[in-house]
């Protein structure tokens, strides 16, 4: 799936946790930051925020696959 951003890097974490929701309502799996290399360019910070909102906004994380590489 692709991470909803606005700008550079800034995530847009109501449309990102909206788009996974219908996913799952969609009987998916969630691949988060790793299917557009998206781990790459976003801080550590960014994807915790984001990985919490979506388990407590989901709360599936059984049915997640978070990409987590920070080479640059």
């Amino acid at each position: 799936m692709v991470t909803a951003v606005q700008g550079r890097s800034l995530a847009r974490p109501e449309r990102f946790v909206s788009q996974c929701r219908w996913l799952l309502s969609q009987n998916v799996g969630l691949a988060v930051f790793g299917t557009n290399s998206e781990a790459n360019s976003m801080s550590v910070e960014e994807k915790i925020e984001l990985l919490d909102r979506l388990v407590a906004a989901a709360s599936i994380p059984r049915r997640m696959m978070p990409g987590t590489v920070t080479a640059r």
